[in-house]
């Protein structure tokens, strides 16, 4: 796998755990805030729970895909995981 490849790889994760961070963002303050009157649906605690914590899995993993991005970017260090299917493509041929 070359560089250009690793290079699309990755911004594509990078991408793709934005666009999840922000949509999860946004459930979470819908779920938060309720309806218009501001008092939250009467499961809403629950509902808030959840969608704190799915904001947090998506922000650790956009920050993941920051993290290795830059590592790549900045120091060439391409992930053990792309590596190894690099290596496996590469035997396999």
């Amino acid at each position: 796998m070359d560089k250009q490849a690793v290079l699309e790889i990755l911004r594509s994760n990078v991408d793709r755990t934005k666009e999840e961070y922000n949509r999860s963002k946004e459930r979470f303050l819908r779920d938060a805030t309720g309806v218009p009157t501001g008092l939250p649906h009467p499961d809403g605690a629950l509902r808030v729970e959840l969608a704190a914590r799915a904001q947090s899995a998506a922000a650790v993993a956009y920050a993941n895909a920051l993290r290795r991005f830059n590592q790549f970017f900045l120091d060439g260090a391409i992930p053990e995981d792309l590596a190894e299917s690099a290596s496996s493509t590469a035997c396999s041929r």
